[in-house]
Order: C-alpha cells, then structure tokens, then sequence
C-alpha cells in the first residue's frame, strides 16, 4: 500500500532533477582560440568561400599550440537544439596557427528551410572548451 506514494516521490525526484541537468546553461566559450569572422549577421550563398580568421591567446605559448590539440570545426545554427549541426573538418592546433584562418565552402545541405531565418555560426571545438564565430546566414543562389 505505501509502495504508490514512494514510487511517486521517486519518479518526482528524477523528473526534478532531469529538469535542472537540462536547464543547466552551456559552460562558458574558451578564451584560448578567438574566432574572427565572418562580419555578424553576413550573407553567403552556396558554393562561396568563407573565411575565418583564427587568433590563438598567447600565440606559440598556448595550450592548444603546445599540445597539438585536434580542433573540430562544425556548422550549426545559434539556438539550442539546432537542426543543422554538422562537423565540416577536423585540424591540428599547429596547423591551424599556420595557416591562421578556416575556410570552407558554403554547401546546400547547410540551408535548412524550418530554421533558414536563424543565424549560423562556426563552432571550433575540443577537449575541454569551444570558441564561436559571429553569427551568419547562407542562402541559395
């Protein structure tokens, strides 16, 4: 007989803290890697190359310089729970530094028509932190 109320109590409990985890806030951007780029709220259209620029917070002395840390670089839209979230290449943080800006082609399967009037963005992320570019928007030719 007193099961009912225990069970209602527990399951109580988890849809209490199921709630909480997922109401969490995202921990905060990294400062180690800055993405410069493009320009807030720009405009693309497929097939155009898009530059970004890439700063490193203390140059060759930074952590992910030292230790040669995989950056992974993903196309999302700037909304929790984005339909498009895609990984466009993964690069060395060496690398990176040489070269010192990511670029990518501006592909169709980017264009998402539910959320097409919600910004993009460029997520770098790795082990331990992310960094995020300005918001912009692709569109078809």
């Amino acid at each position: 007989m007193h099961s009912r109320p225990l069970f209602a109590i527990v399951l109580l409990a988890i849809f209490g803290f199921l709630i909480q985890v997922q109401a969490s806030p995202p921990p905060p951007a990294s400062d180690l890697l800055k993405l410069n780029g493009p320009k807030e709220d720009a405009v693309y259209h497929v097939d155009d190359r898009i530059h970004i620029k890439v700063e490193f917070k203390g140059g060759k002395n930074n952590e992910l310089y030292k230790s040669n840390t995989k950056i992974k670089f993903i196309i999302q839209k700037r909304i929790p729970m984005p339909d498009l979230n895609v990984v466009i290449t993964t690069i060395k943080a060496r690398d990176l530094y040489k070269a010192g800006e990511f670029v990518f082609e501006a592909k169709d399967k980017y264009v998402i028509e539910p959320q097409k009037t919600v910004a993009d963005r460029i997520r770098a992320s790795w082990d331990g932190g992310y960094s995020d570019s300005n918001g912009f928007h692709i569109e078809k030719k």
